[in-house]
Formats: structure tokens, sequence, C-alpha cells
């Protein structure tokens, strides 16, 4: 685990709990009874698993998705676990690319303009009515 934080840049600390409520298992102990990870397949888990977390899946649901690599879920609980979620994380996809166009019409505005030039928004209307959401 020693070079678990510096491979995926979650802190130690972090990875404990991730051990602590399940969804991450060290391979196996040293003889001085230190946890032992292959280094390649921690890193992608942990990874995953604060990817997921930002998605908005909480430690249990992860621990559940993670357990479709051995089989322990079912179709129906995986269908159920997955569902809600990408239907959320399709309408935030959406309200970021909305955003995106957003912040590109302002990065417009203000090419080729120089430093001290005031920046005038093309229609002001879009950013407002995107802070109203």
């Amino acid at each position: 685990m020693a070079d678990s934080p510096r491979r995926t840049g979650i802190p130690e600390s972090t990875i404990r709990v991730y051990e602590r409520r399940g969804p991450l298992r060290p391979a196996s102990r040293s003889t001085g009874n230190y946890r032992l990870y292959g280094r390649a397949a921690a890193a992608e888990r942990i990874t995953f698993i604060r990817a997921a977390q930002s998605a908005g899946f909480e430690l249990p649901e992860i621990k559940a998705i993670l357990a479709l690599e051995s089989g322990r879920t079912t179709c129906g609980h995986a269908r159920q676990l997955v569902g809600s979620r990408l239907m959320a994380l399709r309408d935030q996809m959406l309200r970021l690319r909305q955003l995106e166009r957003v912040l590109q019409k302002i990065q417009r505005a203000c090419a080729g303009q120089p430093d001290d030039a005031p920046c005038l928004a093309p229609d002001p209307f879009v950013l407002r009515r995107w802070l109203r959401r």
C-alpha cells in the first residue's frame, strides 16, 4: 500500500476507509502483517472507487458494483443500482455541455482582445438562465 497513495493521488487515510468499508481488500499480508496489493489492480480499483463516489455512488453501492467481477450480484440488483444513477449522470452531462457552450461563447467574445479590455458576453441572458438552475 505504500505507493498506492502516490500512484492514485488518494490519501492513505481514504484508502484505509475503503478497506474498512469493504470495496478494497488487500490481496494478502506480509510476514510483518503489512497489507499487500497487486499494484495495477489496486490502483485501478482505488481510481474506480473515487470516480464512482464523484458520480454520486455511496460505498455500499460501489462494493455491490465491484462484486460484479465475481458474479456475487444478480443482474436485477445491478440494473437497479446503475439505472437511476445513469439517468442522473446523463442529466449532469447535459448540464455540463450547456455550461461548456456558455463558457466557450465568453471565451470567443474575449479572443483577440487585450487583457484590459472589458469582456462583454454575447448573450448575458444565457448565463443568467444557467445560474438560476
